[in-house]
């Protein structure tokens, strides 16, 4: 019996061992190599090459892009800072807290990544 582990549409040929034309699929060994070779190409000529990993930003904006975010995070922190150590604690407002924090959170991640990429240590 042929193995059919590796050859595309050998589920055709599974009587081919009794050297005669399967009688639901009348096609012969010729045509069958034919079919098998164009299924090749057809394989090979449609597959294409992976793309590169390209960066959305580029690169020579790294060090500017760092140094902004990280000065907008620090700005964000500090007026944090004086919120909490300037009110009372029946006026403080937990909403503003977490959006505060949350903003000034995004703002300093994205900018030590940046400063991490502009240093050439690709994370």
């Amino acid at each position: 019996m042929v193995k059919s582990m590796n050859r595309p549409f050998n589920f055709i040929l599974l009587n081919s061992h009794l050297n005669h034309r399967h009688p639901l699929f009348p096609i012969s060994r010729i045509h069958f190599s034919v079919l098998r070779f164009v299924t090749f190409l057809l394989v090979v000529y449609t597959m294409q090459a992976p793309k590169g990993i390209a960066s959305p930003v580029p690169i020579s904006w790294y060090p500017t892009l760092s140094v902004l975010m990280l000065a907008i995070g620090l700005v964000i922190t500090a007026s944090f800072f004086i919120y909490e150590a300037t009110s009372s604690r029946r006026n403080r407002s937990l909403a503003k807290e977490l959006f505060t924090g949350a903003v000034a959170s995004i703002f300093l991640g994205f900018g030590s990544l940046f400063l991490l990429l502009s240093c050439g240590i690709y994370v």
